[in-house]
């Protein structure tokens, strides 16, 4: 049993000990810092003695001039961060000059390429009207086409007009074949009704 009662003494005078030994480190420490505070000691000292040399000379009236020019630009600044300058933020979309210019050179290009394919189905026209034509001036058993297409080929060269003299022509063709299809179907319509009279007696 004593062996067991020693064990625990031994056991608490170790942890004593211990705990003495990190006391004795934070008293050393302790002392080390205030050794060294002493140096700022007389920094604070030297600071409120200025303080207080700017309370007198503050009490005193000796610059009176300083104080108001200081409050006034206080009072500015106050004015100031009470309203706060607002930044804006404005974005601008430009499009570049170089694409302007590839849409118009687009659009050029676009324009050649309609009034090429537009040339090339005239000229496929032409081509076929004047095969057909020349068909026509081959067929020397009709003595009597032969004869009219010749009277056409000579009315086309004294006459400069005769594009418009065909084109009125044709324009009459169209408005007589309109009046007869109208005529057709008012005859038409006649005969029907005539029908539906002859029913009904």
């Amino acid at each position: 049993m004593e062996n067991n009662s020693n064990g625990t003494s031994d056991a608490f005078m170790e942890v004593v000990v211990k705990k003495i030994e990190l006391q004795d480190l934070k008293l050393f420490d302790l002392e080390t810092r205030l050794t060294t505070d002493a140096d700022h000691a007389t920094q604070i000292k030297h600071l409120i003695t200025s303080v207080e040399g700017l309370r007198t000379a503050i009490n005193s009236g000796q610059s009176p001039n300083r104080l108001q020019e200081f409050s006034t630009r206080l009072a500015l600044a106050i004015n100031l961060l009470q309203k706060p300058i607002e930044n804006k933020v404005n974005h601008h979309h430009h499009i570049p000059k170089l694409t302007w210019i590839t849409a118009g050179l687009f659009l050029l290009f676009s324009m050649v390429c309609s009034g090429w394919y537009m040339t090339t189905e005239k000229l496929d026209s032409f081509i076929a009207n004047d095969t057909k034509y020349r068909q026509l001036k081959l067929d020397s058993a009709n003595k009597r086409l032969q004869a009219d297409l010749d009277v056409v080929d000579s009315l086309y060269q004294v006459k400069p007009d005769l594009k418009e003299m065909v084109i009125q022509k044709e324009e009459r063709n169209k408005k007589n074949l309109e009046l007869l299809q109208k005529a057709i179907l008012m005859e038409n319509e006649a005969n029907e009704l005539k029908k539906k009279v002859n029913k009904g007696k």
